[in-house]
């Protein structure tokens, strides 16, 4: 079942008495999904509508009525009427990953194997279940959403328990995820299920699906995967050997059970964490006074470096709450780290000193100071940006905050709202430092200041590192679509009012 953005309006109905529909928000071969508000306990419901002839509906309820996970929607109730069955869920917020590969190309490696993990920690559970495992049975991008950082998988009409596998219908599941023996009368088990693990881990490295032609071929990588990521990636050959296990095309090379894939995965994280917390990059933004812009050259930062694929989180370290009243007005919710995921944009608020929360791993941090120049006199940062006015009520500020960080290492000054025409005259003891004019960009990722961001960090610690990060990166997106092109896709906004999915 997929969740688009927006929805189609549908006609204000109650049903069965308490379920006031809002919209159709879901269609597909399963039925359709519409987006209900529970009228006494006004909350929001998800209710899948299923036709009754020839429909799997009682087994896919019965399969989910007894799951209990933090990956997988709840099951609220079932209704029936002459016609349809109906399912009410838990309503979830977020982008399929197929959406999400789509707009962004292939994932960091922080982020694939957390993904990987996640998934298999989900399939786990549903192999658990003795004597008769559950094999969900079509994995593969629309059927997982990506919900405040965290993965769900949706959409059941497929699972069954092994027992079961030889005494229904045959289940064929999504060319190019699902594995051989679903197109054959090879018994199915949990490996059937690992395949697919495999392909969505393909799917995530190199942004499609495996190449079934190298499938065949016992022991063979598929060429695509060869030469995803980047070449000299000690992480990146141990992720290929993992892929290439699940994919074998006999089960009985494959991996056992999810079990193992999970631990080498966890055991691959901390490669991946080690590999590249190396170029962790460090940036810090403040400004003379207020209204500067020092949140606006922020965003762009983590805008321009997100366009690369180099994740990266935005810091609110000043007092402006800008972040908690843009997720209030697009009614967003934080993840479990207490970050909010707007757009491409991860944003972390400035929840005070007392606030101690975990942290996952990024490439690059951009902290927004604001006007707190005091703590960032004291830190050393791979990049440091002050955002200055140049007009002439503004300029004893400017030249303040200009002298009392200009020992500090990689300083870069910025004058913000100034024209081309305008000449600014200041104080000799700093005129051997760099100064720059702000360019006009009217939204935080537009892709002007990605040329000005690269000007910016030429001769920086920031520079040495970027170059070697953006060299990392540049291969897994493919060669096919430009960075400003990838840029342009990966900003898109929830609408205010109602959710996502």
């Amino acid at each position: 079942m997929i969740f688009p953005k927006g929805g189609v309006e549908a006609e204000s109905t109650i049903l069965f008495g308490k379920y006031q529909i809002c919209r159709v928000i879901g269609s597909g071969r399963s039925g359709t999904v519409f987006l209900a508000k529970h009228l006494g306990l006004d909350e929001f419901r998800a209710i899948k509508r299923v036709a009754k002839e020839g429909s799997g509906f009682l087994r896919e309820t019965a399969v989910l009525r007894n799951l209990r996970h933090p990956g997988i929607p709840i099951i609220y109730d079932m209704e029936e009427d002459s016609i349809f069955y109906y399912l009410i869920e838990e309503y979830l917020e977020g982008e399929s990953l197929y959406a999400l590969v789509n707009r962004q190309g292939s994932l960091t490696g922080t982020k694939l194997i957390s993904f990987g993990m996640e998934l298999c920690q989900i399939m786990d559970y549903l192999h658990s279940f003795k004597p008769n495992p559950i094999l969900y049975l079509d994995l593969q991008p629309h059927n997982i959403l990506i919900c405040r950082g965290t993965l769900k998988l949706i959409d059941f009409d497929q699972a069954v328990s092994v027992s079961h596998t030889g005494k229904t219908e045959k289940r064929y599941g999504t060319q190019g995820f699902a594995a051989p023996e679903q197109y054959t009368d090879e018994p199915m088990d949990v490996r059937t299920d690992i395949y697919a693990i495999g392909a969505l881990l393909h799917y995530m490295f190199t942004g499609k699906s495996p190449d079934m032609r190298a499938i065949v071929t016992p022991g063979r990588e598929p060429a695509d995967l060869k030469s995803a990521g980047t070449v000299n990636s000690g992480w990146e050959e141990k992720l290929r050997a993992i892929i290439g296990r699940c994919l074998r095309r006999h089960k009985e090379e494959r991996y056992e059970n999810v079990r193992e894939v999970l631990e080498e995965l966890i055991e691959l994280k901390q490669g991946v964490f080690n590999e590249e917390n190396i170029s962790l990059l460090r940036i810090a933004v403040a400004s003379s006074s207020h209204g500067m812009g020092a949140t606006h050259v922020s965003l762009g930062e983590a805008a321009y470096l997100t366009g690369y694929g180099i994740r990266s989180l935005y810091q609110e370290k000043n007092d402006s709450r800008s972040v908690l009243a843009m997720a209030e007005y697009l009614e967003q919710s934080p993840d479990q780290y207490g970050i909010y995921h707007i757009g491409a944009w991860e944003l972390k608020p400035g929840y005070g000193c007392c606030v101690r929360l975990e942290q996952p791993v990024y490439n690059a941090i951009v902290e927004d100071w604001g006007t707190g120049l005091q703590p960032v006199s004291e830190k050393d940062y791979d990049l440091l940006i002050l955002v200055c006015g140049g007009k002439w009520w503004e300029l004893e500020d400017s030249i303040r905050a200009i002298r009392l960080l200009a020992q500090s290492k990689n300083l870069r000054v910025i004058f913000n709202h100034v024209s081309s025409d305008m000449d600014i005259v200041l104080p000799e003891d700093i005129t051997k430092l760099s100064f720059y004019r702000m360019p006009w960009f009217p939204a935080p990722e537009d892709r002007s200041f990605g040329n000005f961001f690269e000007e910016l960090s030429r001769k920086t610690e920031c520079g040495q590192k970027l170059e070697k990060l953006i060299e990392s990166r540049t291969a897994a997106f493919g060669k096919g679509r430009t960075v400003r092109e990838r840029i342009k896709r990966l900003f898109h906004f929830p609408s205010r009012g109602g959710g996502n999915r």
